[in-house]
Order: structure tokens, then C-alpha cells, then sequence
């Protein structure tokens, strides 16, 4: 099977690396509170667990110009998403992941802030 090639300079496919990140986390996170876990249960360690395996189902169809980078860029996303999430859903809002995406790149730089 061959690999897609993605780059991260591309907006378009640097924010669909980042929400795919951040889908998988709020799932997590749903399934977690929606079967009785409080979503704070999974620590640190258990999420970046997660955020790899992830990152190897994805990493096995796309590959990326800057491999290391975008590894990165999955697990900071998961993270952000996952603490989103467990903020948001005892509250019963359901995570943006489209406007966290842009949050995200805007704090790292890789999009203009609006003011």
C-alpha cells in the first residue's frame, strides 16, 4: 500500500493532520464520560498512549516532508482536544475541533492571529 504524502507547509493538510488528532481525543473522551469514567481519570501517561496509536494507524497511510514535526504537531493537538474535552463535556458542550484546530496553529504560530 502506498503512503500519501502530506506537508506540513500546506494549511490544508497541516489543519487536517491537527483535527483528525483532535477527533480521536474527543472520542476518547466521550467514551470515557459516556461510560461513567470521569474523563480527568485518564492521566497524562494514558493519553499520550493513545495519542500514539493513533499516530501509528495514521502514520501507516500518510507520510509527511517533515515526519518529526508532524508527530509532534498529532500529539500537541490530542492533548489540547483532551483537555478541551474534559473541561466541555461534564458541562455538555461538544469540543469544536475545526476552531480548536486554528486556535492551536494560531498559538504555535503557524496562522495569523485575528485581533
Amino acid at each position: 500500500m502506498e503512503k500519501r504524502f502530506h506537508t506540513i507547509a500546506s494549511d490544508f493538510q497541516r489543519s487536517a493532520l491537527l483535527q483528525l488528532a483532535m477527533r480521536k481525543a474527543v472520542e476518547l473522551a466521550r467514551d470515557s464520560f459516556y461510560h461513567g469514567l470521569a474523563v480527568e481519570d485518564l492521566t497524562e501517561y494514558d493519553q499520550s498512549l493513545f495519542a500514539e496509536d493513533a499516530w501509528t494507524r495514521f502514520s501507516q497511510t500518510v507520510s509527511f516532508d517533515y515526519p518529526d514535526y508532524a508527530h509532534t504537531l498529532f500529539l500537541l493537538a490530542f492533548q489540547a482536544a483532551y483537555r478541551a474535552s474534559a473541561h466541555d463535556l461534564p458541562r455538555g458542550i461538544h469540543p469544536d475541533t475545526h476552531a480548536l484546530a486554528n486556535t492551536l496553529e494560531i498559538e504555535l504560530g503557524l496562522q495569523p492571529s485575528h485581533h
